[in-house]
C-alpha cells in the first residue's frame, strides 16, 4: 500500500490538533488530501470543500447525517444492519457500533480513495 506524506500541521501533537479552531480547521482542510473522521464538524467541511472524506459511521446514520451524497464508497458503516437496506428515515443514535469499526475497515477505504482516484496523492516515508 502507499503511503500517505504528511499533511502541513502532521508535526502537531495530538492535543494540539484536537483544540484546534473552528476556523483553523475550515483554512486547513482545502489543502488536505482525505479527511478520515467519525461523523463530526470536519466531515462535513471537508465535503463542502470537495475534499475526499473517509466518514466513521457507527453511532449516527450516514444515510441521513452523513456528507450530502458523495464519497459514499468510502465510508464505514456499521450503522446500517448487515442485510438490510439503508433507511435515511432513521435518526435514533446506535450507541455500541462505534466498536465494530476496525483498522482494516479504514485502511480499505485509505485503499480506495487512492485506487479510485479520489484522493490523488502519491506516496512518500515521512521523514524519521
Amino acid at each position: 500500500m502507499d503511503e500517505i506524506p504528511p499533511g502541513p500541521d502532521s508535526h502537531l501533537p495530538v492535543g494540539e490538533v484536537e483544540t484546534m479552531t473552528c476556523p483553523r480547521i475550515i483554512w486547513l482542510i482545502p489543502g488536505i488530501q482525505l479527511v478520515i473522521a467519525p461523523d463530526t464538524g470536519p466531515v462535513h467541511i471537508a465535503r463542502a470543500w470537495d475534499v475526499p472524506v473517509i466518514g466513521l459511521y457507527g453511532h449516527t446514520n450516514p444515510w441521513r447525517w452523513g456528507p450530502y451524497r458523495k464519497f459514499e464508497d468510502l465510508w464505514v458503516d456499521r450503522y446500517t444492519d448487515p442485510g438490510t437496506e439503508p433507511d435515511a428515515r432513521n435518526a435514533m443514535p446506535k450507541l455500541d457500533r462505534m466498536t465494530q469499526i476496525t483498522v482494516a475497515d479504514v485502511l480499505e477505504r485509505v485503499q480506495r480513495a487512492i485506487q479510485t482516484g479520489a484522493a490523488p496523492f502519491t506516496a512518500q516515508r515521512p521523514p524519521a
